[in-house]
């Protein structure tokens, strides 16, 4: 039976005038490969497997053009280029300008004779190149090693490189933004409250709010208070409503990424009714 019969209307793969539409081929692509990912939902399958493993090869080998093009080429590959240029005429001395600031500030000193010789230039040339793009540049490539077992072990310099330095990096940046800053907002004042004139429904809102969050807070640190057991008139009560603070807010947290996976396939649903079958608009 035709498609059109059964009230379907997808996504037509040609145009009016006979050409390919590479939209309306791009569309069927996504809508198989998406069905074929929701198949996993009826068992394991080749058609999942087929749709899982196009998605990780794509995704890596996009990663890896990006990277390239947005790190590697900018950061390490152009500068060398344009280091070893500027070198290269600054040694012949050459009539074509030199573009880098270092470059040009030496070798404005090498005209003056106020820095050296020309073996102090080539000494520190070498010494920047090493040290800020060959030596970082050594350390990416050491990290491929992992893919050759007896090589393997030489991975572990530019991986403690990372840790180390992103340990120092991230311990600044958590410390301050999920310690500091939740100590800092912890400290709430009631003086609007003590001061009101009248009655102020939002004074009195923002004051139970803050009483809330200040109460919650005490009582969640008493339940990993452990010198002392839970128990008698303040520990016990405080201990026991720390632990209903604990649960409300892991449970919100889990709804909110819940919340985030249903948005997700609302969206697939979304483009599999309307791109693609033209039932939505």
């Amino acid at each position: 039976m035709p498609l059109f019969m059964l009230g379907l209307n997808f996504k037509p793969v040609f145009e009016t005038g006979g050409a390919v539409s590479v939209e309306g081929i791009g569309i069927w692509i996504a809508a198989l490969l998406t069905l074929g990912i929701y198949s996993f939902l009826y068992k394991d399958n080749f058609v999942y497997k087929f749709s899982e493993y196009l998605f990780v090869g794509i995704s890596a080998g996009y990663t890896l053009v990006l990277t390239f093009h947005k790190y590697l080429k900018p950061s390490l590959i152009e500068p060398l280029q344009e280091y070893s240029r500027d070198f290269y005429h600054i040694i012949t001395s050459s009539s074509f300008p030199v573009v880098n600031p270092w470059m040009l500030d030496w070798q404005t000193q090498l005209i003056a004779n106020k820095f050296g010789t020309q073996f102090q230039f080539i000494f520190w040339f070498t010494f920047k190149i090493f040290i800020f793009y060959l030596f970082p540049a050594i350390l990416g490539l050491m990290m491929i090693s992992r893919v050759i077992p007896s090589a393997a072990w030489l991975s572990r310099f530019p991986l403690a490189t990372i840790v180390g330095y992103g340990s120092g990096i991230v311990i600044v940046t958590t410390l301050h933004a999920s310690v500091l800053e939740q100590v800092k907002a912890s400290f709430v004042s009631f003086a609007p409250l003590l001061h009101m004139k009248g009655i102020d429904w939002g004074i009195i809102a923002q004051s139970a709010n803050d009483f809330i969050l200040v109460f919650g807070l005490c009582c969640a640190i008493i339940y990993f208070y452990f010198s002392a057991e839970h128990k008698g008139v303040i520990l016990g009560p405080a201990s026991n409503f720390g632990i209903w603070v604990l649960m409300i807010t892991f449970g919100a947290s889990f709804g909110y990424t819940v919340m985030a996976r249903i948005s997700l396939l609302i969206g697939r649903f979304q483009f599999l009714l309307g791109d693609w079958m033209q039932l939505v608009k």
